[in-house]
């Protein structure tokens, strides 16, 4: 079990690309019903284990609702069997101070500059630090301290696809170190966000991608960021009034 919260906090999950053949998953998102292309061979983990979902979700901003976690049927397997995983994981997230709110195409661009405007203030130090104080807690209580993670100084959220006016693009890298039984490793975590609007809901998705000794950190970057923003216009194309059309008739 251990070893099942460690992997599922690290995400060290090599990329894949996304395949046809996905099925289409609908959550609430603030009263409004948001469709999420899942892709072939991959797994949902609030069906499938919702005690691994709710300690993902302690792990993250009490700003953030982790609506869903998606991981290939063999990572979420061998995770849950406390083995070493080798997939892609995407996370879908809500603000919470903004689920209900309906996001048109009025109030989204200024959404959007705002955003790109306070990313570049953000003091990432601070936000660390509430998140430790999170990861403490949720880590307590859920492995009795007998494993402890410290976040380190994660690199400056960089923006990427600026040229994009429906969404914000944006990917970082995160260093940990994770002690199990007295036992230190250190991991560094590659994650790219794409923050976009569908059916007038503010939604964040994300990948996450393991940096291995040896890997070309800016090549494993690219990597999650062309797998996000896959899913991302995947899931716009989902939620389109042109799908709904499509799906009715």
């Amino acid at each position: 079990m251990l070893r099942c919260l460690l992997l599922s906090l690290a995400l060290c999950l090599p990329t894949a690309p996304l395949q046809a053949g996905t099925t289409t998953a609908t959550f609430d998102i603030g009263g409004v019903a948001v469709r999420l292309d899942v892709p072939e061979g991959y797994a949902r983990v609030s069906q499938r284990s919702p005690e691994l979902l709710a300690f993902q979700q302690g792990m993250l901003p009490q700003t953030n609702r982790l609506v869903e976690t998606l991981m290939t049927e063999a990572d979420l397997t061998t995770t849950l069997a406390g083995g070493q995983s080798a997939g892609i994981a995407y996370q879908l997230q809500a603000m919470r101070a903004l689920e209900s709110v309906d996001i048109d195409a009025a109030k989204w661009p200024q959404l959007r500059d705002a955003t790109i405007e306070q990313m570049g203030g953000i003091d990432m130090r601070k936000v660390m630090g509430t998140l430790q104080q999170q990861a403490d807690r949720t880590l307590e209580a859920a492995t009795d301290g007998e494993v402890g993670v410290r976040l380190g100084d994660p690199s400056q959220p960089a923006l990427y696809a600026t040229d994009d006016p429906d969404a914000v693009h944006f990917s970082m890298v995160l260093p940990l170190e994770v002690e199990v039984a007295g036992e230190t490793t250190q991991q560094r975590i590659a994650a790219a966000c794409m923050l976009t609007v569908v059916a007038e809901r503010l939604v964040l998705l994300y990948a996450f991608l393991g940096i291995k000794p040896g890997d070309d950190e800016q090549q494993v970057r690219a990597r999650v960021q062309a797998a996000v923003d896959a899913l991302g216009e995947a899931t716009r194309r989902a939620n389109s009034p042109q799908h709904a059309a499509d799906a009715q008739g």
